[in-house]
């Protein structure tokens, strides 16, 4: 829990946000039956392991807030499409 700390206080807050609310999403989803959901919660988890194993880096964080962003904007959970 020390990188998310780190990691929230730090530049890269908003992403780390954006990317564990995305996990969040992906997790509600799949919980209310969405299969495409489930399969999606699997890279949301691992992409919040990156960033843990990476310390909470920023350009992490900024990076995998962009995939997060990018499923998002494809209609995946909590998406527009």
């Amino acid at each position: 829990m020390a990188w998310r700390r780190v990691a929230a206080a730090g530049p890269a807050a908003g992403a780390v946000a954006e990317l564990l609310s995305y996990a969040g999403d992906c997790a509600a989803a799949a919980a209310a039956g969405d299969a495409r959901a489930a399969e999606r919660l699997v890279s949301a988890r691992s992409w919040v392991d990156m960033l843990r194993a990476s310390g909470g880096d920023p350009e992490v964080a900024e990076l995998l807030a962009a995939f997060a962003a990018d499923d998002r904007a494809w209609g995946l959970p909590g998406g527009v499409a």
